[in-house]
């Protein structure tokens, strides 16, 4: 059974750590670990976790931290599983999933209505700048 609220919160937890002044620990990097885990086992709901939760306070910290939790092998790998996990999963529909989720059409708890001539003026647009 998927624990959503687990999953938004170490999503939460994730973002705290790269918008955090010091540099991340042993214990956040477990965490960051965990939340990609979650992200590699629920593609969706961590995709949505990560979006819904992502804001930048300091977009200098916010860099340098990722760029350190990348830099980790651990880290590094789980990135390119999740990556190659998710084209995998959704080849075709992939982008238009990562716009609607990006323009907040579709969150944890509703999705917005849209008429059709919405939606596909919003693939039409995807597919003209991919």
């Amino acid at each position: 059974m998927v624990n959503i609220e687990q999953i938004k919160h170490r999503a939460n937890i994730y973002n705290k750590i790269l918008n955090k002044p010091q540099r991340p620990d042993e214990k956040d990097i477990k965490i960051a670990a965990e939340h990609l885990r979650d992200c590699l086992k629920y593609p969706t709901a961590g995709l949505l976790a990560r979006e819904t939760y992502n804001t930048t306070t300091n977009p200098f910290k916010q860099t340098k931290n990722k760029k350190f939790l990348n830099s980790l092998p651990a880290i590094k790998q789980l990135n390119k599983f999740v990556d190659a996990h998710f084209n995998r999963l959704y080849p075709k529909t992939a982008k238009i999933r990562k716009l609607f989720i990006a323009n907040d059409n579709i969150s944890f708890d509703k999705v917005k209505p849209k008429n059709s001539g919405e939606i596909k003026h919003s693939i039409l647009k995807l597919m003209l700048w991919f």
